[in-house]
């Protein structure tokens, strides 16, 4: 079946006029790691992990027969009430062997564990850190 094709005409120029400076764009972080349960972590929070692993091993080493527990990673954040929208996150170290297989993530050759709540609530967002505090975007 063919069809009837109309012309369009002249289209209008194109201004060259100068076009306005491009936003200022915040820096980008220099790497973002997506774990298979949707969180995403940036770099800034992978290098505080790896500080506090390092400062995990060096406890368990001062104590004999101790050994390095893997962070263990807890978030929540309340749906209603008079706190909705208030999150909160704590962070303990446990033995690996006493963790489930679902709940251990390797980041950049460091492990952690996140509990399924946890998994749920952080699911494609981003975990930061900045100014010494975690951020939750």
């Amino acid at each position: 079946m063919a069809r009837d094709f109309q012309p369009v005409g002249k289209l209008p120029l194109l201004s060259l006029a100068r076009c306005p400076e491009p936003p200022t764009l915040r820096p980008v972080p220099a790497l973002l790691e997506r774990l298979r349960c949707g969180v995403i972590f940036t770099g800034a929070f992978i290098d505080h992990l790896r500080e506090e692993r390092a400062r995990e091993r060096l406890r368990a080493a001062s104590l004999r027969g101790s050994e390095p527990k893997v962070p263990v990673i807890h978030y929540v954040r309340c749906l209603d009430g008079e706190r909705k929208g208030e999150a909160w996150w704590s962070v303990h170290w446990e033995r690996r062997d006493k963790l489930a297989a679902g709940e251990l993530f390797a980041v950049a050759g460091v492990e952690v564990a996140l509990p399924k709540q946890t998994q749920k609530g952080l699911k494609w967002r981003h975990v930061d850190f900045r100014d010494g505090k975690v951020v939750v975007g």
